[in-house]
């Protein structure tokens, strides 16, 4: 068997509601998803494997609720343990969809080439994120990064094909007030 591979560190506890908040390596953001077990890996004892209730993951943290068979004594003392994923249940980074923060400065065109926006801002959210792009004519909007609109990421060629966007861009009121400076 491999050794498991140490996916983050807990950063607070909260016992009570055996919730863990945990920072996360780049690498595993992914692999928590759909985790139903992980190491708790601390320096006065024995790594010990527990189980996952429920994962909410935001960028690079995540609150993990462990399941009620875990003592909520030993909950208090994983305070700054190390967790780690078996291998089994590592989710391997793939090209296929880069993180929403690779997409700054990228153009965005819809599936006839014409151009939309550049992208200016990124936003993470659980449900995906939001880009925010600078267009032609000096306003600023936003879409949401979900399937339904993303189409493909070209990150040689810089360019995000999405699909028709008017039924999810949001418009800012302002002309021109949110872009960047510089």
């Amino acid at each position: 068997m491999s050794e498991p591979a140490v996916a983050g560190q807990i950063l607070g506890v909260d016992a009570a509601k055996r919730m863990l908040r945990v920072q996360l390596k780049p690498e595993f953001i992914r692999s928590l998803d759909d985790c139903e077990r992980l190491w708790i890996i601390t320096k006065e004892a024995a790594p010990r494997k527990v189980r996952v209730e429920a994962v909410q993951r935001q960028d690079l943290s995540a609150k993990i609720t462990l399941t009620p068979g875990v003592c909520r004594d030993d909950i208090q003392s994983f305070q700054r343990a190390e967790i780690a994923l078996d291998e089994k249940t590592l989710v391997r980074e793939t090209s296929e969809q880069p993180e929403i923060t690779e997409l700054k400065g990228m153009k965005v065109q819809d599936e006839q080439g014409r151009i939309v926006g550049v992208v200016f801002e990124t936003i993470p959210t659980p449900a995906g994120g939001v880009i925010r792009m600078s267009r032609e004519d000096g306003r600023t909007a936003a879409l949401p990064f979900i399937p339904e609109v993303i189409r493909t990421i070209d990150l040689e060629e810089k360019t995000i094909v999405v699909g028709d966007p008017e039924p999810f861009i949001v418009m800012d009121d302002a002309q021109g007030t949110d872009q960047p400076t510089g």
